[in-house]
């Protein structure tokens, strides 16, 4: 029998729009990638770490918990989920289909921290995980908060803020390059280097224009980084070329 060698997590972020998964260039531009269930199940046979699902439409359109299940139903890979999830009832019943962890980008934005509060003591701390979209401000090296549903910066965030989210229950923190999103450029140096600072008490994964297998093995040695999300880079051949589903095997990711 072959065991996994043991490694920091590598997973692909998939966004979920109308039934249909596309990848967006700098929280724009989206491309069409592919049907989710199929996608999810070709994932699942090349055996990755877990899937994250991000629904950008759910602000509009409200979450679509019969989709929901149907995707949770095609996966036997740790799974989560993101996208207006508004009260701890909601919560509850998208872990009751099957997702393990779930992900708050516009919850941060607004600061409905009572609300991230609740959810974490009725699922578990493990189970939350708050995704900060950062972007520089116009001729700065400085970030802002991001919020996708203006497509502005809303403000700035401290290190006091994340902090206060982690004793609220947050239990994982995803920092998002929104100018490095699609780009195909490699993450945000400067962005890794503010992550760096804040030495968290929680995991710490990154997201955002990661572009070479090469750079995911330096990223998940950084004893700092606790695991890498890829989206361009698993789903198609290169930059500027057609869709491609695959992903590193963990013989590349460990050699």
């Amino acid at each position: 029998m072959q065991f996994k060698q043991f490694r920091k997590r590598v997973f692909p972020t998939l966004l979920l729009r109308n039934r249909t998964f596309v990848k967006s260039v700098n929280f724009k531009n989206f491309t069409y990638v592919g049907n989710p269930l199929n996608t999810v199940q070709i994932f699942n046979a090349i055996g990755v770490d877990e899937i994250s699902v991000l629904d950008i439409d759910a602000f509009k359109n409200g979450i679509d918990f019969k989709y929901l299940e149907q995707l949770a139903s095609h996966s036997f890979v740790p799974l989560s989920y993101g996208g207006a999830i508004d009260d701890v009832s909601q919560a509850s019943e998208i872990i009751k289909l099957g997702f393990e962890k779930l992900v708050f980008c516009s919850a941060v934005v607004d600061k409905k921290y009572k609300l991230i509060e609740s959810i974490s003591n009725k699922i578990g701390a493990s189970s939350v995980v708050i995704c900060l979209n950062l972007k520089k401000y116009p001729f700065s090296k400085k970030f802002g908060l991001f919020d996708f549903r203006s497509k502005k910066i809303n403000r700035k965030i401290s290190i006091s803020e994340i902090n206060q989210l982690i004793e609220m229950g947050a239990g994982e923190i995803i920092i998002q390059s929104v100018d490095k999103d699609g780009s195909w450029e490699g993450f945000d140096e400067l962005l890794l280097d503010l992550a760096e600072s804040w030495d968290l008490k929680v995991p710490l994964d990154i997201m955002g224009g990661v572009n070479s297998v090469d750079e995911i093995k330096k990223h998940i040695n950084n004893p700092l980084i606790s695991a890498v999300s890829i989206s361009s880079l698993c789903l198609f051949q290169k930059k500027n070329q057609g869709v491609v589903i695959s992903f590193p095997s963990d013989e590349e990711l460990c050699s």
